[in-house]
């Protein structure tokens, strides 16, 4: 990978998805990516400015496609709001995030951030959605149960999986998920290099 986040030997694929992280600030988004993107996670909190970008490749089975995925971490803080339909303009998945232990977060992570997506994103059926319960390695502080997202998720048509970026717990499995539901919708995304 080089330093602007773009991966030197991913010019070879068939597809390229743009995936947004959303979510409340301190909830884990930019460790995910970073997990993600060079196996690194900083345990000093530092909110995103605006936003990070990291391009990874996937490999789509049984097919062995292989997709781009250009992953962007839009920044929590509310104040980015007015910035958001560039963010979500041509994204094809989007991974909401919050925090297992921050009630907060999950009541806005599926009221406020799902309907940030769809004021910018007004055809929901080419969008697949993720919810994801980050730090469950903090498991004894946990305020959100499993069976309530879950059950949320299930309500509104989102995918749902907890994960930990702390000691990689799902991190994989998440952005495969996303890949793969994004190439299973049959509005599937056709190969173009454009970076939106």
């Amino acid at each position: 990978m080089t330093n602007d986040g773009t991966d030197s030997s991913s010019n070879d694929y068939d597809y390229l998805f743009k995936i947004v992280l959303i979510g409340d600030p301190g909830v884990g988004k930019s460790n995910i990516l970073s997990r993600i993107h060079r196996n690194d996670f900083n345990v000093n909190y530092q909110e995103t400015d605006i936003v990070e970008f990291a391009q990874k490749i996937f490999e789509v089975q049984p097919d062995g496609k292989r997709v781009k995925a250009q992953i962007w971490d839009r920044g929590g803080s509310k104040k980015y709001q007015s910035a958001g339909f560039q963010y979500y303009r041509g994204a094809v998945g989007v991974i909401v995030v919050y925090s297992i232990t921050d009630r907060a977060s999950f009541e806005n992570a599926t009221t406020y951030w799902l309907e940030e997506l769809s004021q910018f994103k007004k055809s929901q059926d080419d969008v697949y959605r993720l919810l994801v319960g980050n730090k469950i390695d903090l498991n004894d502080k946990r305020s959100v149960s499993i069976d309530e997202a879950r059950q949320f998720a299930e309500n509104n048509g989102l995918s749902f999986i907890e994960t930990s970026a702390l000691n990689l717990n799902n991190i994989d499995n998440l952005f495969q998920d996303v890949v793969n539901g994004i190439y299973n919708n049959a509005k599937v995304v056709k190969r173009h290099h454009s970076t939106y």
